[in-house]
């Protein structure tokens, strides 16, 4: 990267440095030149900037080594908040230039910026707890819990620095926790102790002095916001999240990380509250909350010029992500990632976005993010909007690469368009269909005779059927406006097909069994495509019709397009298996819970093997793989279980297993059908005496 500044910007800086007595080479002529910041502390801590660039410091990244050495230098003696706050800040600069240094001389990848501001943030907001704690165990004694263990405050982090993604003036969203009830030896409870180490924490990191700020910190992301606690026990707050948990805090909660202090309670609690966030089955029925969180996205872009908020900004890029995320990650683990970039490339590589589209908002969102930081190097402000003045958009626009802002503009344009594509395409809000009037029309037997259903009557009978079942007290309300809102898609969808009135027939037992799990019908409400499949699938098979009415959470099949994909091979299937069944250590696995989970995962390849060979999209030679496959890895993991469970009694044949599984016929041959049972010989070499441990396996 060219580091020659245009006089314009040249001569400024050669102005700052004789009034400075600094003597700069080209690299500090050229981050001086396009940051106010930079001058800033050079104009404060010159002496330090020199033997820092002297000693080429700022040639490698921010060594976490030089950081926690320098926070135990800098507040060995501090004993008063006033000293505190100033040697924070102090340091808090240096860091935040060395960062601004490699950004603008292009030395630094996205990566390095973000992942450096986050451990500065930690190490920073850890250190000051640490300081603050102590002093106020100096004054009421150390908190315990009702047993008498000590107490310690728990930082969690959301946003941008629990996904370790942090930005040169970004705020920090904290959360502040204490693991139990208790008190002080002074016999303050924990609660009043935690709350006043909290208070002291913001206090040493918030305020803007004659320093600077360490960091902005809101703390409105905790439970019940501004109206609730400063600080609450780990237990109140699983209550708050079992009770009271809302759409947008779950889709806060992607990325929370304990950050600082008590960090192992911090990711005990944050385990506890996994299944909050991730929920285990597909959840279509979250998608109201989205749909309610993407409007007031929509309604925040007052400033086209924002990078962050307007049009195709990074806010839009996370949204269409996290949304994924959200809805996808209960089941599939992979996609449980904090940070943009890695949750993107598990979405890719899960099938959920296509390699391409990956690729495009991949680079789209490193250009904005490095575009926020440019902006905010300037000056360390807390702005992510372009800039209106000529001296800023020529800073800005060099410190991107480019000789003129109108290429970065244009480029910058192009990017944006690729994130406003993606974010368009996320939990969209349907537009009524033409002919949505058809489920108004119950009971007018001419208007399905127009429609084209070759037994208008029949027809008129089962929408009257499924609106009797509909208007039962059973029904939830918020059911019962879902099918409204469905029904006219679907009768679209159906009155295209070869005979509509059969396939409604076999349809509406599907409808009726989703009645009272209205998640099922928001899901087909809000995928087109899938709704379109469900009605040519039910047109083509009675079987998967009622399959579908059977087991309705085969209807989370139709939304994974890799289900008409070639067959996977052994190995993807025992994985997905073996993942499935994942526990966490120690979390014993009951013998009914395992049953139940490999008697879905079949029944679910199955119907996926069905649907793809009426498809046409899996030749029958592939059909019996797929079957055999599948066969084999559940075998596999039952197996497995099996010898785990009967060696608990007969713990001298837990290792070695000399045991082989045979399969004959169908199985043996890589011809298994469907309905196909499996004709198995058992094979082992054990002794004599294991005949009782046998016989049970």
């Amino acid at each position: 990267m060219q580091v020659t500044l245009p006089n314009s910007l040249l001569q400024p800086v050669e102005r700052f440095a004789r009034q400075q007595g600094l003597d700069l080479g080209a690299e500090a002529r050229w981050v001086l030149g396009l940051s106010d910041f930079a001058q800033w502390v050079a104009a404060r801590q010159g002496q330090w900037l020199v033997e820092a660039v002297d000693a080429e410091r700022f040639a490698v990244p921010l060594p976490e080594r030089w950081l926690t050495d320098a926070l135990e230098r800098q507040l060995a003696d501090v004993e008063d908040m006033p000293t505190l706050q100033e040697r924070l800040r102090q340091l808090r600069n240096r860091c935040q230039l060395w960062v601004v240094w490699r950004h603008l001389l292009g030395q630094s990848t996205l990566e390095e910026t973000v992942s450096v501001m986050s451990m500065m943030a930690d190490h920073i907001i850890d250190a000051a707890l640490d300081l603050v704690y102590r002093w106020e165990v100096s004054r009421e004694g150390s908190p315990t819990s009702s047993t008498g263990e000590r107490q310690r405050l728990i930082v969690l982090a959301l946003g941008k620095l629990g996904a370790e993604e942090l930005n040169l003036s970004s705020d920090v969203d904290l959360i502040f926790a204490y693991p139990q009830e208790g008190s002080t030896e002074s016999g303050k409870t924990n609660q009043q102790f935690f709350t006043r180490v909290g208070q002291q924490l913001i206090n040493a990191l918030d305020p803007v002095t004659v320093d600077g700020c360490v960091f902005r910190m809101d703390m409105r992301l905790r439970p019940y916001g501004d109206s609730g606690p400063l600080v609450m026990h780990c237990a109140a707050i699983e209550h708050y999240f079992e009770t009271q948990g809302r759409g947008w805090e779950r889709y806060a909660f992607i990325k929370a990380r304990a950050c600082a202090g008590d960090i192992e309670q911090g990711n005990a609690l944050l385990r506890i509250l996994q299944p909050f966030v991730y929920r285990r089955y597909l959840d279509f029925g979250a998608l109201d909350a989205l749909r309610e969180m993407k409007a007031r996205l929509l309604q925040q872009r007052h400033h086209p010029e924002d990078v962050k908020l307007g049009p195709g900004g990074i806010r839009d890029a996370e949204f269409a992500v996290q949304v994924q995320q959200l809805i996808h990650g209960g089941r599939q683990t992979s996609l449980q990632q904090r940070a943009f970039l890695p949750a993107l490339a598990a979405l890719r590589d899960a099938g959920h976005c296509a390699p391409e589209s990956a690729r495009d908002l991949s680079a789209a969102y490193r250009f904005l993010r490095d575009t926020e930081h440019s902006i905010q190097a300037e000056a360390d402000r807390q702005s992510q909007r372009l800039p209106s003045s000529d001296l800023s958009r020529e800073r800005l626009a060099l410190s991107r690469g480019f000789d003129r802002y109108e290429d970065f503009l244009r480029t910058l344009g192009r990017h944006r368009a690729v994130v406003e594509a993606q974010f368009d395409r996320v939990v969209q809000v349907a537009v009524p269909p033409v002919g949505g009037g058809l489920w108004l029309a119950r009971g007018k037997v001419a208007e399905f005779e127009r429609a084209g259903f070759e037994d208008p009557a029949a027809t008129s009978d089962l929408l009257d059927g499924l609106a009797v079942a509909r208007d039962r007290s059973s029904v939830a309300e918020a059911g019962r406006k879902c099918l409204d809102d469905l029904m006219p898609h679907l009768l679209q969808v159906v009155s295209q097909m070869q005979r509509p009135t059969l396939t409604l027939e076999r349809i509406v037992p599907i409808l009726r069994a989703v009645l009272r799990r209205s998640a099922y019908l928001v899901l087909l409400l809000e995928n087109p495509r899938v709704l379109e499949h469900m009605v040519r699938l039910a047109g083509a098979s009675r079987w998967l019709a009622e399959e579908l009415a059977r087991q309705p959470m085969f209807l989370n099949v139709l939304v994974d397009e890799r289900a008409w994909n070639p067959v996977p091979d052994r190995d993807t299937l025992a994985a997905e298996l073996a993942q499935r069944l994942a526990r966490p250590p120690g979390e014993p696995v009951e013998a009914e819970t395992l049953l139940d989970e490999l008697r879905t995962f079949k029944e679910q390849h199955v119907f996926r093997v069905a649907v793809a060979e009426l498809r046409g999209t899996l030749p029958l030679m592939h059909v019996s793989d797929y079957l055999t496959y599948l066969a084999e890895a559940v075998l596999q993991h039952a197996l497995g279980f099996a010898w785990d469970e009967v060696a608990r009694q007969h713990p001298e044949f837990s290792e070695p297993r000399p045991f082989i599984v045979v399969g004959y016929g169908k199985l043996g041959g890589l011809e298994l059908g469907p309905g196909s049972d499996l004709d198995l010989v058992f094979v082992h070499d054990l002794p004599a005496s294991a005949s009782q441990f046998l016989h049970r396996l």
